[in-house]
């Protein structure tokens, strides 16, 4: 990925998951040195499965894996964790940070705010491990002031399903259906939306099904990433988190709606898993902002 970036010179941001020291030790800190070295982005990234036994024995520090459905006390023991790892590798300090599995609640979110890290990307409202129903909207502001630049969606793309960004997306197969969704974003959303694509470390790899593993490399799919990023850089500009975050007084967040914490309080995940409409205050405000965005 960083090759073919770099073939382009376009940054990539690179969401690592610090709790995997714990599995690799160093070799991890090798990894994000490497990407820092090579001038791209790394931020946090976290699966709670992954810390080790000690961690748990921690006082007051419940055993969960969910990263939706954290405590206070445990979501300040991890930022604790993922902060100090950054800072001790790269000796810098992380803006931004995305839930493994998208997960988040409250307590992350806070957490996050108190450790500096500024900048979340784990809203994706097409996934059921959301702690509640949010409306698609570009980047926002959360309450206690933490921006969100969600992982970008759309209510539906070639099929009525809704679609994320996702470079892996069958739907999003060639690059002409690539740029044919950014368009798309971009009259739904506006054109200071910021488009958030994802690709995963198995992205351009080759899935062997009858191993059940991922091997590779999957040339169509390397070729795929270089012919959209020599398509996109030609209509927009490609930025990593970490530069979004550094334009001056974040111009572009001052004009961004802001969501209460407190809708992450009531518009729970169902039980057959679908998410359930809120129709609190806050569910009807939330989906006046929406209008008015779409507007």
């Amino acid at each position: 990925m960083m090759d073919i970036a770099d073939a382009h010179g376009v940054g990539l941001t690179m969401f690592l998951d610090w709790c995997e020291i714990c599995l690799w030790g160093g070799a991890v800190t090798d990894v994000a040195r490497e990407i820092d070295r090579r001038g791209h982005d790394v931020q946090l990234h976290a699966h709670l499965d992954f810390m080790p036994a000690d961690f748990w024995r921690t006082p007051g520090i419940e055993r969960q894996f969910g990263l939706d459905r954290v405590s206070p006390a445990l979501a300040g023991a991890l930022f604790d964790f993922l902060v100090e790892a950054h800072g001790a590798a790269l000796g810098k300090a992380p803006v931004a940070f995305r839930g493994g599995g998208y997960r988040f609640n409250r307590a992350v979110l806070d957490a996050m705010m108190a450790h500096g890290v500024t900048i979340d990307s784990s809203v994706n409202v097409m996934r059921r491990t959301q702690p509640a129903k949010l409306p698609n909207l570009p980047q926002f502001r959360w309450s206690n002031g933490c921006i969100e630049v969600p992982v970008s969606c759309l209510a539906e793309f070639v099929t009525a399903r809704p679609i994320d960004f996702n470079f892996s997306n069958g739907r999003l197969g060639t690059v002409e259906r690539m740029m044919k969704w950014l368009d798309a974003f971009w009259r739904e959303q506006g054109d200071e939306a910021i488009a958030v694509l994802v690709l995963h470390s198995w992205s351009l790899l080759r899935f062997d099904r009858e191993s059940g593993w991922f091997v590779g490399p999957d040339e169509a799919a390397a070729d795929r990433l270089d012919g959209f990023l020599a398509k996109a850089k030609q209509h927009c500009r490609i930025s990593t988190i970490a530069e979004i975050a550094t334009v001056t007084g974040r111009s572009w967040a001052r004009a961004t709606p802001t969501l209460s914490l407190d809708l992450l309080d009531c518009d729970r995940v169902a039980p057959d898993g679908e998410l359930a409409v809120d129709t609190s205050p806050l569910g009807r405000l939330v989906r006046a902002v929406r209008r008015g965005m779409q507007r």
